[in-house]
């Protein structure tokens, strides 16, 4: 183990704390990131919302066209995966003490996808599934944990 003085211990939380703001952007970045994937997958996978539950039943009319392609058993709001592939991070940007990351469509056309899947188009037909891009509890929880074990690999690194 290596001697520590009060000047070594002080240099190394000032290193922390310099790498620990110029990591922030990109870390917060992988976090949304891996939100997305979270998201994806559970939907994708196994058709569940944010709470645990299942999404209902798609319309007869879209189940019918999904259903020449593929398996309908499972709500994955996935029929081209366009949405799926263009779903991204929109902004990441600080807001005093905090960096806030937006997720969503990259371009208008996913987007609408993302709002009519979330919340219906207004045209009597589809969506109303919930926001879709909300995470879930066990999946914030995991994802405050790859928070963490970043945040820790920083200080570890300074405090060889």
């Amino acid at each position: 183990m290596p001697d520590y003085t009060l000047e070594t211990i002080q240099q190394a939380i000032e290193d922390s704390l310099g790498d620990l703001v110029q990591a922030f952007p990109s870390i917060v970045q992988k976090v949304g990131k891996d939100s997305i994937a979270k998201i994806r997958n559970r939907i994708q996978e196994n058709g569940i919302d944010a709470d645990g539950n299942k999404l209902r039943g798609y319309s007869t009319a879209y189940k019918k066209r999904k259903a020449k392609t593929q398996d309908t058993s499972i709500t994955n709001l996935t029929l081209s995966g366009d949405m799926w592939r263009k779903t991204d991070i929109i902004s990441a940007q600080q807001e005093g003490d905090k960096y806030v990351v937006t997720i969503g469509g990259k371009d208008d056309h996913a987007q609408d996808k993302i709002d009519g899947n979330s919340f219906g188009n207004g045209k009597g037909g589809g969506g109303n599934y919930g926001d879709i891009l909300r995470v879930s509890e066990k999946e914030e929880e995991e994802l405050g944990e790859t928070f963490n074990e970043i945040i820790q690999e920083v200080l570890d690194k300074n405090l060889k």
